[in-house]
């Protein structure tokens, strides 16, 4: 596959994800399946959220972005929205992914922090890529 001008290709571990296995003995080569269900990246968030925050992106068929991509917002290390694309986002040429805010009830975050940097990561079929974005 060839990567995308927008990404930057990272490996995922896959001891965090769901995982089916299959070993086949008919050969001396045993081989894994691993497969990965959709959503990828867990928010952080639950429920509807309060103060929701809108990604927009615009123009995806110039993109390199494709159905069944799966694109996170990030708040540092905690996924505060995420969305699958899919045909209709194609057709549309746009996705709006929301996102919450933090509602500063508990310690832990549970959205995103006004102030801090915004984040995006694209999955697709076993890695992760940094989405870079004109705002």
């Amino acid at each position: 596959m060839q990567i995308p001008s927008w990404a930057n290709s990272k490996n995922i571990n896959t001891n965090n994800c769901v995982d089916q296995t299959n070993l086949r003995t008919n050969s001396s080569l045993a081989t894994k399946e691993v497969s990965i269900l959709l959503p990828y990246f867990p928010k952080i968030n639950s429920g509807a959220g309060i103060e929701k925050m809108n990604i927009n992106l615009v123009n995806l068929n110039s993109t390199g972005l494709i159905i069944g991509d799966e694109i996170g917002v990030f708040d540092g290390k905690y996924c505060v929205g995420a969305m699958t694309i899919t045909e209709n986002h194609m057709l549309e040429n746009s996705i709006n992914i929301p996102s919450s805010a933090n509602d500063s009830l508990i310690t832990s975050p549970n959205g995103f922090i006004e102030g801090h940097k915004i984040t995006l990561k694209v999955y697709r079929t076993g890695k992760v890529y940094l989405l870079y974005f004109q705002t």
